[in-house]
């Protein structure tokens, strides 16, 4: 018996990737508690693989907010986590029953970890992170052709934010920075909102898909 999970919402999710691989994409979604059990939709007869979003032609830019730096050689591995925060417990109302009625995004929370790998002349990161610079992050990702030249993209910009830390590490012959930017370093606007804590853009050049 198929059973279908009604009235969802996106939790939290995370998108992640790691030098030429795939990247990887986890959702976590809450539900109203209702459930229709039964037949609901017919899925296709074969499925072919297509990856959503590759690290292969993947841009990582950081740097002066409105121009930051294309840095995509350097980047080795990097995790982007966006949490909605939702009350849950005021998802109950007078009149909802035994399911939730409505479903309130709470303080949106957005953190970042990269490793982006340096030489003797890569002080840029340091720098930055010395003075607290106000820093913009840009990623662009791409995934297969869907059908003939087209394509899904996504971008992802974190207008302003400051690094937390940047650890040095040693990776074989080669070194690294661990950046990291968690809720505390969004830069706040005027009255203590978040200047745009975090833009996602996803992309289909195949007007098909999108209907």
């Amino acid at each position: 018996m198929l059973r279908r999970l009604e009235l969802l919402a996106v939790s939290d999710f995370t998108i992640s990737g790691k030098g030429r691989e795939v990247c990887q994409a986890v959702v976590n979604f809450v539900g109203s508690g209702k459930v229709t059990t039964g037949a609901d939709v017919s899925f296709p007869t074969s499925l072919s693989a297509v990856s959503l979003l590759d690290m292969g032609v993947m841009t990582f830019k950081l740097g002066t907010q409105g121009a930051p730096t294309d840095i995509s050689t350097r980047l080795s591995s990097f995790s982007l986590k966006v949490n909605q925060s939702l009350d849950l417990a005021n998802g109950y109302a007078p009149g909802s029953g035994l399911y939730r009625s409505r479903m309130w995004v709470g303080d949106r929370q957005v953190s970042l970890d990269a490793t982006v790998l340096l030489d003797a002349a890569n002080s840029d990161l340091l720098d930055r992170w010395n003075a607290n610079t106000i820093t913009e992050v840009q990623l662009y990702l791409d995934g297969d052709i869907i059908s003939n030249a087209y394509r899904h993209a996504c971008h992802i910009i974190l207008p302003a934010v400051r690094m937390t830390a940047i650890p040095i590490k040693a990776n074989g012959n080669l070194y690294e920075y661990g950046v990291s930017i968690t809720k505390a370093d969004v830069y706040k606007g005027a009255g203590g909102t978040p200047d745009e804590p975090l833009q996602i853009t996803v992309i289909s050049t195949d007007i098909a898909w999108i209907n």
